[in-house]
């Protein structure tokens, strides 16, 4: 970036102002992509992937979104933003958001920059400022990236108010590996969605769950069918009826991806997860196979590479709010207090009505309070 020339963005009356000086300068207009940008968004330059382990390339391409945006009965909505010269309308870049959840957060998924000899920084933090005040504007409340450590657009993501909440190893196979059967290890049902969820509070650090935000409904797998096409599976180990160890599958054309949860009390159960998960992943076509590590979960990766997984990539995972949480002043209840002298206290069983009780009708008449017999409670309870 820094052979390249200074890409500045200058208001309309200062335009010739900067020719004068030599300094050449290029006004940015960021809007959604149309059916016109499908051509040019398949021709750029620099792209990078914000979500390779959630989508394959093929998903995260922004012509194909797009073109999937005009379809009838489209499963995914997946808004594309592009960034143009406001002269020319050339793109000079795009960013690709995925919806998803049941809050309908927003994932990045892919951007891209075709500034010539231009720096792309400003493309990048026009195009996301610009993705985030729409998100917003939507209800949506939290924009979720992933960016590996050697990425060019780190810093201007983070510039824009993106912050790390953790970080991934991500450890690959070129097969799956051959293990022996195990048991203990079932396969998940339906009605483990709880279970599985209480495992992920136990196992979790408490930062990365309020970034994440999950409910039970994140470990549906027949979800994960419904809305990307993905074909995913669970297994869980239980001790007395509670989720110990589980891992999910979720299986795309190019690749398998394993993500891993146990008790730090139960560790040994996992060489038998694994078993299982690739006795069950063996059986499908060959492909790549995917292991997330997460940074509280690095003792895992000892136990992938004796199966010969090798880590591929490091990548930090990215949260950005479009709200900010705000401290308002609360009025404190106001207790005042009965003035002794227009209500004397009594000594008497508490009453739910209004004042006090200053005389009882009976068979017998009118009885002051001190006059009433006491054993009335009794043969009331005696059924008299």
């Amino acid at each position: 970036m820094h052979d390249q020339a200074p890409y500045r963005q200058v208001p309309s009356e200062d335009v010739s102002l900067a020719a004068n000086r030599g300094i050449p300068s290029v006004r940015i207009a960021v809007r959604r992509a149309g059916f016109t940008d499908l051509l040019s968004l398949s021709r750029f330059s620099s792209r990078y992937e914000l979500n390779r382990l959630g989508s394959s390339r093929t998903d995260s391409d922004p012509a194909r979104a797009t073109l999937r945006g005009y379809l009838p009965f489209s499963r995914e909505d997946q808004p594309v933003f592009v960034a143009t010269n406001e002269e020319d309308r050339r793109l000079l870049g795009f960013v690709q958001f995925r919806v998803a959840g049941p809050d309908q957060r927003w994932i990045a998924e892919s951007i891209g920059t075709n500034a010539g000899v231009y720096d792309p920084e400003p493309v990048v933090l026009e195009l996301v400022r610009h993705a985030i005040k729409a998100a917003g504007l939507s209800g949506v409340k939290r924009l979720y990236a992933r960016l590996e450590a050697e990425c060019p657009i780190q810093q201007p993501m983070r510039q824009i108010g993106f912050t790390p909440y953790g970080r991934e190893l991500v450890m690959a196979s070129p097969s799956v590996p051959v293990l022996p059967a195990a048991r203990g290890v079932r396969l998940q049902e339906q009605a483990d969605v709880w279970a599985i969820h209480q495992l992920y509070l136990q196992s979790t650090p408490r930062d990365v769950q309020y970034a994440e935000a999950l409910t039970s409904h994140s470990w549906d797998v027949d979800a994960v069918l419904r809305s990307r096409g993905y074909g995913c599976r669970g297994w869980l180990v239980a001790d007395h009826h509670l989720a110990v160890a589980y891992a999910r599958a979720i299986t795309r054309r190019d690749a398998h991806i394993v993500e891993l949860m146990v008790l730090p009390d139960h560790r040994d159960v996992l060489p038998a997860l694994l078993s299982s998960v690739f006795r069950e992943l063996a059986t499908l076509p060959s492909r790549l196979v995917y292991v997330v590590v997460r940074h509280y979960q690095s003792e895992l990766a000892a136990v992938l590479e004796d199966l010969g997984f090798v880590a591929q990539t490091e990548q930090e995972v990215h949260i950005r709010y479009t709200t900010a949480s705000v401290r308002s002043s609360v009025m404190a209840a106001h207790y005042s207090v009965a003035d002794s002298q227009k209500e004397p206290a009594v000594k008497r069983v508490p009453t739910f009505f209004q004042g006090t009780v200053d005389r009882y009708y009976t068979q017998e008449g009118v009885l002051a309070p001190e006059d009433r017999r006491t054993e009335a409670l009794g043969a009331f309870e005696a059924g008299e």
